[in-house]
């Protein structure tokens, strides 16, 4: 999952290595720098407790907000199970996944958060706790 820019390789060594890519082809050193972040804290996450299975979204939410974030929040509307068990077919996965760890970043304890990232079976107990909340809280605002 570390700077996965699938074609099995880590691109993120050097930003011309990385413009190699198809994907990264036109990547400016600013986005270059924001993707080494993002990377980075997986690359910690990994570290806590690698078990990334079903929970992909939440890293993916901490990295968004940690290391790039961009304030994209979006409305709120996705297939809870499909967020859950096939992040990368989600449309707007990354804007949605930005919007919760924006929530949980704000309303969550760093405590809270640690324990999600090193027992992932509570995270994975909660998660739908987490998307009514999130929910919740942006219809309450777009009222």
């Amino acid at each position: 999952m570390n700077a996965d820019t699938f074609d099995g390789n880590i691109n993120l060594l050097s930003i011309e290595e990385c413009r190699k890519t198809k994907a990264h082809s036109d990547i400016t050193l600013e986005e270059f720098l924001e993707n080494i972040i993002h990377e980075f804290v997986h690359s910690c996450q990994q570290e806590i407790n690698p078990d990334s299975k079903n929970v992909e979204w939440f890293w993916e939410a901490l990295a968004t907000n940690l290391g790039n974030p961009f304030d994209h929040t979006i409305d709120f509307q996705f297939n809870e199970e499909q967020l859950l068990n096939d992040f990368n077919s989600v449309p707007n996965n990354y804007e949605i996944v930005f919007t919760i760890g924006k929530y949980l970043l704000e309303n969550y304890s760093h405590k809270e958060i640690m324990q999600y990232i090193k027992e992932p079976e509570i995270l994975r107990q909660d998660a739908k706790k987490i998307f009514n909340e999130v929910k919740l809280q942006n219809n309450n605002s777009n009222v």
